[in-house]
């Protein structure tokens, strides 16, 4: 019988050593879209003369996972409650996760290693994905992450990255309790780009988290994991066209000027997402056409005002 593609469960949950996975309960379990789990092995070829033009066997060298989902953004339908899927695919980008019981909780980026447990910032996630009668296992897993912002539209946040390899094996599918909130659209967000509330037809903004391998001769297929080494946040947006004197985009494009961002998600408690920012620049910026509306289409960059602090997630 033919297995089916959309018959899949994802489970995200954060590790307390890196690299060691952790057994993933019922409410680990996610919504997701898009998903491809790959693995990945290097090969060495053999390449020795010999009397005959055939081929040798090549041979089978690092392995490991390369991973892409995209999962809702949305809150855990209670204030200062965390989606704790999402925070564990969120702080696998190397982001913190402070919570105030009832109020709120934040992710905010980090240059630390939150413990000696982990090889540098961020917490690694266990990640769990069933495929009709297999399951995959990937452990140590980090991620970088994008944010799709379109106006009328619930925001998806795509996360690719890697883990630690595991033999694929045939599994049923686990039991699951998956949040049953549904993701804020973009509406009446009080958006705004250096303080001024442009008309936002869409957005993005990506963490641009660079994951390295750890080589590692004394680990299995010679690679200890992967590590966070550099985070460059940017982004695009498709807004529209104003006079100078309403707010002058191309002066500010040119003197490199940094002002504070932000945009509010959903209106119900326990489901608010407000990402923000102090120090936004815009990069090149060039004249679009949306349907016969003059628009801007450029780059921001979110930059440091102190460091750590490009962006801030939070959810009330």
């Amino acid at each position: 019988m033919a297995q089916l593609h959309r018959k899949q469960t994802v489970g995200i949950k954060t590790e307390s050593t890196q690299g060691t996975a952790v057994a993933l309960t019922t409410t680990d379990f996610t919504h997701a879209y898009d998903v491809s789990i790959t693995p990945m092995v290097e090969l060495t070829p053999q390449n020795y003369v010999s009397t005959s033009l055939s081929r040798f066997a090549d041979i089978p060298g690092k392995k490991y996972y390369e991973i892409e989902f995209t999962l809702p953004l949305r809150g855990s339908g209670t204030a200062g409650t965390a989606n704790t899927p999402l925070g564990a695919a969120l702080q696998a980008c190397g982001l913190t996760e402070t919570v105030s019981g009832g109020v709120s909780v934040t992710y905010a980026p980090t240059s630390s290693a939150a413990s000696s447990n982990f090889y540098g910032p961020g917490k690694s996630a266990t990640v769990k994905i069933y495929q009709d009668g297999m399951l995959h296992v990937a452990a140590g897993c980090l991620f970088d992450v994008s944010f799709d912002l379109e106006a009328g539209k619930p925001v998806g946040l795509k996360f690719k990255g890697k883990g630690i390899y595991a033999a694929v094996t045939d599994a049923s599918f686990a039991s699951t309790s998956i949040l049953a909130t549904n993701p804020p659209i973009i509406q009446s967000a009080s958006a705004t780009l250096q303080t001024f509330s442009a008309k936002i037809a869409k957005m993005s903004m990506q963490l641009g988290i660079q994951i390295t391998e750890i080589p590692d001769v004394n680990s299995t297929a010679g690679i200890l994991g992967f590590q966070i080494t550099d985070r460059q946040v940017t982004g695009n947006v498709d807004a529209n066209r104003e006079l100078v004197a309403t707010h002058d985009f191309w002066g500010k494009m040119m003197s490199g000027a940094e002002a504070a961002w932000t945009i509010a998600i959903g209106s119900t408690a326990g489901n608010i997402i407000t990402i923000s920012g102090s120090k936004m620049q815009y990069g090149q910026f060039k004249s679009g056409n949306r349907n016969g509306v003059a628009s801007l289409e450029g780059n921001l960059l979110f930059n440091r005002s102190s460091g750590d602090d490009e962006v801030s997630i939070v959810f009330t």
